[in-house]
């Protein structure tokens, strides 16, 4: 694409051009009120907060389904919980209500997985899990935990130790890369082509970086587990920024995992000290306590979750195909809601000023208001004409009601 992102004219013709941007000026904002789940690896359970950092329950509770190494969990399209086993190898379904087991998603070893740490579902609504132990990246059939294919080969890239997973604002799969390197590394979100180093191995002085995340601003930080930090990133060149989060701050000691929460604030695992901690989403000041030590038993939380969050789950054809109708999904919608769907040609990142914590992550040509259904899912048919053949289009969903957005999905028709 051109710099200026202008479309091309067999896209413009294809997609029609709409006036703009005042979707950020419609939207009004609403108080969420999600709750707080982290999966415990010295409980191996799970455990569940509210919005005031007060415990709720162990949702999972210790060893449910052969939870062994409880490493960290992903919540999936339909609500339910998916958490990585990693000492018998396996990714286990509980209710995402009861926290009751469901079964085996992933069974253990399947496709050669060894010892999983994080799993995401991808915009092909399957499921990536991170292979610790040999470096890979395995993809398994989001319906059926069925094995599909290494998305990223095991033993491919020397001292590569697959740890966390995202999907970036790009559509790339970017990857934190385990304690010898200390890196993320970017790969191409459809075909697994190793793109390179986005975070250089030890830039700004990371040490064992862990979990990491795209901010509210666009910019990438990263939770530099030997050092009691936590980093900030350029969010398009990976350049460091500086330290965001300083060492030892409010106690922080040995730092897992770390999201953003409704409040725009920072929230990071504290391993050695049994918490979770809240910085400001601004400064990285820290501002206090979110779990206090130990609650409920809690020893070594990991990853910190929001349920259900302000992202919505949101899918696009896979692959995408000219001639055909091809379908644009939204779940975990508010239902009777209206859900925009926004495509374009171009990733962008533009903060939602009326809505925080949400932004445009395209820009925009086209936008569809498709209103959800009992099930909270939105759907859009549509058939893709032949002028569209070797177009990228990229896609995201924002629900204007309740103020929650999706991250973006991206497909090149063929």
């Amino acid at each position: 694409m051109p710099s200026s992102h202008r479309p091309t004219a067999p896209a413009s013709r294809a997609f029609g051009v709409l006036a703009s941007c005042a979707l950020a000026l419609s939207l009004s904002p609403v108080s969420a009120q999600d709750d707080v789940l982290t999966a415990a690896w010295g409980n191996d359970g799970v455990f569940q907060f509210d919005p005031d950092g007060t415990l709720i329950t162990q949702l999972v509770t210790t060893g449910s389904g052969t939870l062994d190494g409880g490493h960290e969990l992903t919540i999936g399209p339909e609500g339910d919980l998916y958490v990585t086993s990693f000492e018998n190898d396996k990714v286990l379904r509980y209710d995402g209500v009861t926290g009751a087991f469901v079964g085996e998603f992933v069974t253990a070893g399947a496709g050669g997985l060894d010892g999983p740490v994080h799993c995401v579902f991808g915009p092909d609504k399957d499921l990536y899990v991170a292979s610790f132990n040999n470096g890979g990246v395995l993809r398994y059939d989001g319906t059926t935990g069925a094995y599909l294919d290494d998305f990223i080969a095991p033993l491919s890239i020397p001292s590569f130790f697959s740890e966390y997973l995202a999907f970036g604002p790009n559509g790339n799969l970017f990857v934190s890369a385990g304690p010898v390197l200390s890196s993320i590394v970017e790969f191409e979100g459809e075909t697994g082509a190793l793109l390179g180093a986005f975070v250089d191995p030890g830039s700004g002085g990371l040490t064992d970086g862990h979990a990491f995340t795209f901010g509210p601003d666009g910019r990438l930080y990263v939770s530099s587990f030997g050092s009691a930090e936590v980093m900030r990133y350029h969010g398009t060149t990976g350049a460091f920024l500086g330290v965001f989060v300083a060492a030892g701050s409010g106690g922080l000691d040995a730092p897992h995992g770390i999201r953003f929460g409704p409040d725009q604030e920072l929230y990071v695992s504290s391993w050695e000290t049994d918490q979770v901690l809240r910085y400001d989403g601004k400064t990285g000041a820290f501002i206090d306590v979110f779990v206090a030590a130990g609650v409920g038993g809690i020893n070594k939380p990991q990853g910190v979750v929001f349920r259900p969050g302000q992202q919505l789950q949101f899918y696009g054809p896979n692959p995408g195909l000219i001639n055909v109708v091809n379908t644009w999904e939204a779940k975990q919608v508010t239902p009777g809601n209206i859900v925009t769907m926004v495509f374009g040609l171009a990733p962008i990142f533009v903060k939602i000023k009326a809505c925080p914590g949400t932004s445009l992550q395209t820009l925009p040509i086209v936008t569809l208001g498709i209103p959800a259904d009992g099930t909270g899912t939105a759907t859009l048919p549509a058939l893709i004409p032949a002028v569209t053949l070797g177009v990228t289009l990229y896609s995201q969903a924002i629900d204007i009601t309740d103020c929650r957005s999706s991250t973006v999905t991206k497909v090149t028709f063929q």
